[in-house]
C-alpha cells in the first residue's frame, strides 16, 4: 500500500507534467480572448499622448521621499499644471460682540478683536466715535455706519 501523494514513477511524473502543462495553455488562451476584440467591434485606438521623459534630469535622480526634491518647473508645481489664481483679499467684517456702557466706562468689542476698546480706538480700520448703551457709531474714510446690539446675537 502506498502512502503519501508522492510521484514515484516517471508515468506519474509525465501525466503530472502534462496535466501542469494543459492547466498553462488554457490560463493563456483564456487571458489572449479577454483580451482580443469582439470581430465587428470598432478599433480602439492607441493613445495619443506621449510618455513624459525624464531620464537624466535632476527631479529624476532625486530620491522620491526627499523633502528637497523640486517639481519640474521648480517653482511648487508641475509643469503642465496652470498657475493658481490668488484670491482676492477678504476683509473681515466688523461684527459687534458686546458693549459695556455704565456712566464710568463705556467700551465695546468687536469679533476678532482680543480687548475692549474705547471712544477713538480702531478695529479693521473702523474708528469708535460713540459708544452708547444699545448701539455703537463708527466710521472708515468718510463712511460711517451705526451698529445695533442687536446685531450681537446675530449669527
Amino acid at each position: 500500500m502506498r502512502e503519501g501523494l508522492f510521484l514515484s514513477g516517471p508515468g506519474e511524473r509525465g501525466a503530472a507534467l502534462v496535466l501542469v502543462l494543459v492547466g498553462v495553455l488554457a490560463a493563456l488562451a483564456l487571458t489572449a480572448s479577454l483580451e482580443a476584440p469582439a470581430p465587428g467591434a470598432p478599433e480602439v485606438p492607441a493613445r495619443m499622448v506621449s510618455p513624459l521623459r525624464l531620464e537624466g534630469s535632476a527631479f529624476s535622480r532625486a530620491p522620491p521621499f526627499d523633502p528637497a526634491r523640486a517639481p519640474l518647473d521648480g517653482v511648487g508645481r508641475l509643469a503642465s499644471e496652470t498657475p493658481p489664481i490668488a484670491a482676492a483679499p477678504v476683509e473681515p467684517p466688523l461684527r459687534l460682540v458686546g458693549i459695556l456702557a455704565d456712566s464710568a466706562v463705556r467700551r465695546v468689542l468687536f469679533a476678532g478683536v482680543d480687548t475692549w476698546l474705547e471712544e477713538g480706538g480702531t478695529a479693521w480700520g473702523w474708528t469708535i466715535d460713540l459708544i452708547e448703551p444699545r448701539r455703537v457709531t463708527v466710521h472708515r474714510g468718510s463712511e460711517r455706519r451705526v451698529i445695533d446690539a442687536s446685531e450681537a446675537l446675530s449669527p
